[in-house]
């Protein structure tokens, strides 16, 4: 009986196993960072084994998903970094990666008696990372040792007399970064003023509610009742709540169209701020909901603008 009850358990066990690494496989995060936890405990000796030099438990690692799901994950993350796909061999980071775990995995050290599973992980990444400023360099050097000979092919003007080469490819590269981080900057700053516009906006509107509204108000944001539980709550019919709240979201609604059509303005954008809300009110009321609520309650207000609920 015992053994059936522990045949059934490491066969769910396997099941779960599957099912996080086909999510962790689509990127999602949840996947990804189940990948450290119970279910794959049994690998910590496996690795701890394999870097004391083990071919068994090297073998056993070679042939675990596990092991290419975090190769998977560190290469989405050295092509993001790095832009890197592959080298000049056609070599990707997940084969970089098999390869060092072959042959190096002997030098993997954990010092400070933590998850071998974490030590094995974090050395995944610095070796993507090394491999991939490597390539780059290798591209940079010979950019430079053959630039006399381009010069004239990638001449792009010429000033004092003297030839103005093109960027290179890593220089280009670097720009088009650089580019990147200050566009997310932007977004980001962008962002923050919208969520705080919108905070200011919502706060406003319930500032000038009357006790009666925005007793109602919490009661089905906050509270999150249905018209009939705060018909319940405070004694009232179900129709009295509805003719109170009605008004309640006219009046954010009012406000908050024209917030939207500003920011649509703001981005260079035509915003049809009536479907948005549309879409917030009749198909996605728990959104206004929420919305409500991360005003009211949250200090930080909420983080992504208005208009990304369409």
């Amino acid at each position: 009986m015992g053994e059936d009850a522990e045949d059934e358990s490491e066969i769910s066990n396997e099941v779960a196993r599957v099912e996080i690494l086909s999510r962790a496989a689509r990127g999602e995060k949840q996947a990804c960072a189940a990948l450290m936890k119970d279910l794959w405990e049994y690998l910590e000796t496996v690795i701890r084994d394999a870097a004391r030099g083990d071919p068994e438990a090297l073998k056993a690692l070679m042939n675990d998903l596990w092991l290419y799901a975090i190769f998977c994950q560190v290469a989405k993350w050295a092509e993001r970094k790095y832009h890197f796909s592959h080298d000049h061999e056609g070599h990707d980071i997940p084969h970089v990666l098999t390869e060092a775990v072959r042959e190096k995995i002997t030098g993997l050290e954990n010092t400070n008696n933590v998850s071998w599973r974490a030590v094995l992980r974090c050395w995944s990444y610095s070796v993507a990372g090394h491999h991939s400023l490597n390539y780059l360099d290798r591209g940079r050097r010979a950019e430079e040792r053959y630039s006399g000979d381009l010069a004239y092919e990638n001449t792009r003007c010429r000033w004092n007399h003297q030839d103005v080469p093109e960027p290179s490819g890593a220089e280009k590269l670097e720009e088009e970064w650089a580019e990147e981080e200050r566009e997310e900057a932007r977004q980001n700053a962008l962002r923050k003023s919208q969520a705080a516009q919108i905070k200011k906006t919502v706060q406003r509107v319930f500032d000038s509610l009357t006790d009666e509204q925005k007793r109602y108000t919490r009661l089905w944001a906050v509270k999150k009742m249905t018209y009939d539980k705060i018909a319940a709550e405070v004694g009232v019919s179900r129709s009295t709540v509805w003719r109170c709240l009605i008004p309640v979201f006219r009046m954010f609604i009012e406000e908050l169209e024209e917030l939207i059509e500003e920011f649509g303005r703001a981005e260079g954008k035509k915003v049809d701020a009536p479907k948005v809300l549309k879409h917030l009110t009749e198909h996605r009321s728990g959104e206004l909901r929420q919305l409500i609520t991360t005003c009211l309650q949250g200090p930080a207000g909420i983080g992504q603008p208005f208009h990304a609920v369409v």
